[in-house]
């Protein structure tokens, strides 16, 4: 009879930690579309800043590292979602290129603009999110995506990333809370 309480308290302590990692503290992130512009946008760069956004995508997708270092600045900063810095756009196009003959062959970026900032006419911060799908076939995985902040600048009349962040996208949950996560 004692064991059996035992035994029951023990199930229900570890039902009541196993529920903790399902009630999260931190809402569910929207992954829309919807994308906001604020002051001083001109039609013209906005058109460019998405297409720049289009050609990362399209280099990401066809395993392209030296093209899609090419669409940063000669010292672009370039954080990865492990916390890893590259500098510069030689960096940033060589680590990728291993990437796409590696561990990220075949797998597709998908990318919403969320947000568009100018900082002043020739400086603008971006807010997107989205996933690397390293199974094209197969829809992302939630614990896949991230959030991003990319800043560009104007250079001779075209834009150019000059810095980008990625950070993985996390609820906290009860669990997290309780442990210290």
């Amino acid at each position: 009879m004692k064991m059996n309480i035992i035994l029951g308290i023990i199930i229900l302590l570890l039902l009541l930690i196993i529920s903790t990692n399902f009630i999260y503290l931190t809402p569910k992130i929207d992954m829309g579309v919807n994308t906001s512009v604020s002051n001083m946008a001109n039609k013209a760069d906005v058109k460019q800043i998405k297409t720049l956004i289009i050609q990362l995508k399209e280099n990401w997708d066809d395993g392209n590292g030296k093209g899609y270092g090419d669409l940063f600045a000669k010292q672009a900063q370039y954080i990865t979602f492990l916390g890893n810095r590259l500098i510069g756009r030689e960096q940033i196009a060589d680590t990728h290129q291993k990437l796409f003959d590696g561990a990220l062959k075949g797998s597709k970026m998908q990318i919403n603009i969320r947000h568009i900032h100018f900082l002043t006419e020739n400086s603008v911060y971006i807010i997107t999110t989205g996933a690397v799908n390293p199974n094209p076939d197969k829809k992302v995985k939630e614990n896949r995506k991230s959030i991003q902040t990319l800043t560009a600048i104007k250079e001779d009349g075209q834009w150019i990333f000059s810095s980008f962040q990625n950070t993985r996208i996390q609820r906290l949950s009860l669990f997290d809370a309780l442990i210290g996560g």
